[in-house]
């Protein structure tokens, strides 16, 4: 009697929970990182993440479908070890993939190039992972009656392992190990994981030593110190975090002895000096200085945004006590070690924006909101709630002072005009607003509020830094500053922002893509024809 060859794949109970665990954690781990890969192009703001998760949820409804399809055929283990090895292989070239998907999908837009992009980049991935989940149901279902408890089951630890994933990845792995080395490590882990537990079959050794060669494909990627400089332009700092990929570069341009110096969130520039000297590039960091003025030395700043501390700066050179604050803990650092910053008269708070206004204990002679996450505004901070929770922590006469990237006028300036609304709606009677670019184009627009009348003609020259004394233009357009923005309210063409409508971004789209689209042909297409990663 011929001796039965027992199966090769082990499909036990315990060992399919364990897949489904691992399976939830690399699906979670292919959106995260492959977001990550395509942001400094493409950006973080809605549109992206929109594309991101719309794709991720259509890869994995494809995935699904094709794994209940075959989680009836007797070659379904077969499918599960497949369909886990190949999609933790994709996963593990992401980070090579990248740059050359990027490059390919540019051309197409901010809309329809993160579409493909990401679709390109992580969709099959996903596709693979999603095909698992119907046939370890199946594999675990001998009666039908048991097929909702452990479609609800196995969906419950995929997801467990999705969440841990999903906070050790964001608070851990990539702030400290980036991202390629992270996806490099996972896919390897997941396709030894899928060995170990799946097969028990001698022939196995051969597959196993192909998969490792092509595992040793990505080590060069692994290994390889990244490319950060060029003839022109060098990244001197890049990490990752929680706002992003947090760079510092230095651009030498024709005969120049010291470099311009920048910080970028995501690609976008948030700081512009000349190396070795603190003050800023931007006019607008020179026109709050100098309306900030009008508050004696020793008086009480609030600076919401911290950047690379120019801002900070030009206030501390005006004796004000600042108290900064900043989600992203890496800010502080940057801005001392970086960008010449004096922490001399300011204290740091790492914390959001809008839940230091709800928590904070102390009143200010000027409130700062000079947020910027790459090209994206934070909605919650600008709502009517957020304003009237700051309004009793403003010492009688007290002003508020927002920078705002916009057009200013027409259907793009919806933003400012509803910003604008929403402050007089919070109870701010007296505002203003000036600007330093021409009415159609994107401009810093600096908006004032105040409970009290504004007396601009009490600038006085002697108070003003250095290097605002220089910059006489700001004075004349503060002798006569704007009190009237056009809101066309009965046209709709201005809204009171509330927490229950934060639709800012939405507002101001058009200029949110347009400064991204400028930033991809400038600084990441010249580092990515200059060779310089994109990522870490």
């Amino acid at each position: 009697m011929a001796k039965k060859t027992p199966p090769p794949f082990i499909v036990s109970f315990r060992r399919l929970l364990i897949l489904a665990f691992f399976e939830g954690s690399t699906v979670m781990a292919i959106e995260l990182l492959g977001a990550k890969m395509m942001i400094p192009y493409y950006g973080s703001s809605l549109i992206i993440w929109t594309s991101v998760i719309g794709i991720t949820l259509t890869s994995l409804t494809i995935g699904y479908f094709i794994g209940g399809q075959l989680s009836v055929k007797k070659s379904a283990p077969n499918v599960l070890f497949y369909s886990l090895v190949l999609g933790a292989l994709i996963f593990a070239f992401m980070p090579m993939a990248a740059l050359p998907i990027i490059k390919a999908t540019a051309p197409y837009g901010i809309y329809l190039g993160s579409i493909l992009c990401a679709f390109i980049l992580f969709g099959l991935p996903l596709i693979c992972m999603g095909i698992t989940s119907p046939i370890i149901i199946r594999l675990l279902t001998e009666k039908v009656e048991e097929s909702g408890q452990n479609a609800g089951f196995v969906f419950s630890v995929s997801t467990i392992g999705g969440i841990l994933t999903t906070f050790i990845l964001g608070y851990f792995i990539i702030p400290y190990f980036g991202i390629s080395r992270p996806a490099i490590i996972a896919a390897t882990l997941l396709i030894i994981l899928t060995f170990g537990l799946l097969f028990r079959n001698s022939k196995i050794i051969p597959g196993t030593v192909i998969i490792i060669l092509l595992m040793f494909i990505g080590l060069p990627r692994f290994l390889k110190k990244n490319v950060t400089s060029s003839k022109d332009l060098e990244v001197v700092y890049s990490s990752e975090g929680l706002l992003g990929q947090v760079s510092v570069y230095d651009r030498w341009y024709e005969n120049q002895m010291n470099p311009d110096r920048q910080l970028l969130i995501n690609g976008i520039p948030q700081t512009n000096i000349l190396k070795g000297d603190p003050r800023s590039y931007w006019y607008y960091v020179h026109m709050i200085a100098t309306i900030s003025s009008l508050n004696p030395p020793g008086s009480n700043a609030l600076l919401m945004g911290f950047g690379g501390g120019s801002m900070a700066t030009e206030l501390t050179d005006l004796g004000f006590n600042i108290d900064a604050v900043d989600i992203d803990k890496r800010m502080f650092h940057v801005a001392e070690k970086y960008f010449s910053f004096n922490p001399k008269s300011t204290t740091f708070f790492i914390d959001d924006t809008r839940h230091y206004i709800k928590t904070m204990d102390k009143t200010y002679d000027l409130v700062i909101f000079d947020l910027l996450a790459g090209e994206t505004q934070p909605t919650h901070c600008f709502s009517k709630e957020s304003f009237m929770e700051l309004k009793p922590n403003l010492k009688p006469g007290g002003m508020i002072l927002i920078n705002f990237q916009s057009f200013f006028k027409g259907e793009n300036g919806r933003a400012v005009r509803s910003i604008y609304k929403t402050l007089k709606a919070a109870g701010f009677s007296y505002l203003y607003y000036t600007y330093l670019c021409e009415e159609d184009a994107i401009c810093d627009i600096v908006m004032i509020a105040s409970e009290k009348v504004v007396e601009f003609s009490k600038i006085r020259e002697d108070r003003l830094n250095y290097c605002c004394t220089e910059e006489m233009f700001v004075k004349d357009l503060l002798s006569s500053p704007q009190t009237e923005v056009h809101t066309n309210i009965s046209k709709g063409e201005a809204l009171v922002y509330t927490d229950d409508r934060p639709i800012l971004e939405h507002h101001n789209a058009e200029p949110i893509i347009m400064w991204r689209l400028n930033m991809m042909e400038d600084i990441a297409e010249e580092k990515i024809e200059a060779g310089i990663d994109l990522f870490q």
